[in-house]
């Protein structure tokens, strides 16, 4: 349900951008072919306020879809709608301004290809500090009444968590971090947990007594772990004929959980225990630019590199580099390249942790083992 809220919030906010860049590009053409010519003659020495070149609004409307599809793609992919934004004002500022520069620099270049007419400089400038002042405005606004709502009572959702074990005491956890969502945890039902409002039996009592108080439970999240299906079956089967909306996060911290994730097959929901981390845009372009970071601090360090190379080769027998297998994402295995730093004529289990002084050190491999160098 907290990810259900955080995605209606996030692509309402999405729409929203969408309308107000819009709206930034049309203030920006008025603001710079109507407002600044007419202030020119109030200023001495404005000139600069009339443009060399009219361009017709029709113009800039064209290029209005491609912009905005654009400015999208970049609010998107920056991270502007990541649920967590939405914790502390000056985070959601941030996130505003940042995605805002980058979409300007995104729009920039992508004009850079149309040669029908030249952009107008100072329009673009205009352009970016409304879509800035907008976006974050809209997010001073919604944090804020929001904040106000939830501080009258308004909004708000009660929430009883039956298991006080990790599992519900990570949701509780989540709900405060999210108190825009006004999410209220009214307790714990546990057998076993000091100060629970009740025991895990005595949630359908709880429930119907909080109703006829007229404070009723909005959802409950039931946190008990496996071995409890009996009561986990028994909680449902009562709750089904009561108002509150039920949710399931089973306890599985007794597994070792590698890579969890949830997947429907025909519509049964499938828990992934152990599972390959799956393939996200953001880790293709992080590895991109890993390779080509890479790729330039290679050049850089050649000169380096080959004296290091040297210095191996000539102070003991046997080859520059040392092959190690090494283990990499989704249980793949690689080959890393080490400068050699042990003598190849001497007995020992290579694969064992080298003590120190270890005799089959060499004089330079001391050193680049001491430098990390041969790394």
């Amino acid at each position: 349900m907290l990810q259900e809220q955080s995605r209606l919030f996030q692509r309402i906010l999405f729409f929203a951008d969408f309308a107000l860049v819009a709206l930034a590009w049309v203030l920006a053409y008025f603001t710079r072919f109507t407002l600044m010519p007419a202030l020119a003659p109030v200023f001495p020495g404005a000139s600069w306020l009339v443009p060399v070149e009219f361009a017709p609004f029709s113009r800039y409307l064209w290029l209005l879809p491609w912009v905005l599809i654009a400015a999208s793609l970049v609010f998107y992919f920056s991270s502007l709608y990541a649920p967590d934004r939405a914790l502390r004002f000056l985070r959601l500022a941030y996130s505003a301004f940042k995605a805002s520069a980058l979409a300007l620099v995104g729009v920039a270049a992508l004009l850079s290809f149309y040669r029908a007419f030249a952009v107008s400089r100072l329009f673009m400038v205009l352009f970016g500090l409304f879509t800035v002042a907008f976006l974050i405005g809209l997010r001073f606004v919604l944090y804020f009444w929001l904040k106000r709502q939830r501080a009258r009572g308004r909004f708000r959702r009660r929430v009883l968590i039956v298991g006080g074990g990790e599992v519900g005491q990570r949701l509780a956890r989540a709900f405060r971090q999210y108190p825009w969502m006004g999410l209220e945890v009214v307790g714990f039902a546990d057998d076993d947990r000091p100060g629970a409002l009740c025991r895990t039996d005595e949630v359908t009592a709880l429930v119907d007594r909080h109703h006829a108080e007229g404070a009723p439970i909005d959802y409950v999240y039931i946190a008990l772990p496996l071995s409890a299906a009996d009561r986990i079956e028994r909680l449902v089967s009562d709750l089904s004929t009561r108002l509150p909306h039920v949710c399931f996060a089973p306890d599985l911290f007794g597994f070792a959980i590698l890579n969890a994730r949830v997947s429907d097959v025909d519509g049964l929901p499938v828990i992934h225990l152990i599972d390959e981390v799956p393939l996200r845009l953001a880790w293709v372009a992080k590895r991109l630019l890993d390779i080509g970071l890479s790729a330039l601090v290679l050049v850089a360090l050649s000169p380096l590199l080959l004296a290091l190379a040297l210095a191996v080769k000539l102070t003991s027998p046997g080859p520059v580099f040392y092959r190690q297998e090494r283990m990499s994402l989704n249980g793949q295995t690689f080959n890393m390249l080490k400068f050699r730093s042990m003598r190849t004529d001497q007995a020992g289990d290579v694969n064992l942790l080298t003590p120190k002084d270890d005799p089959r050190v060499t004089s330079i491999g001391a050193f680049l083992r001491r430098t990390s160098l041969d790394e």
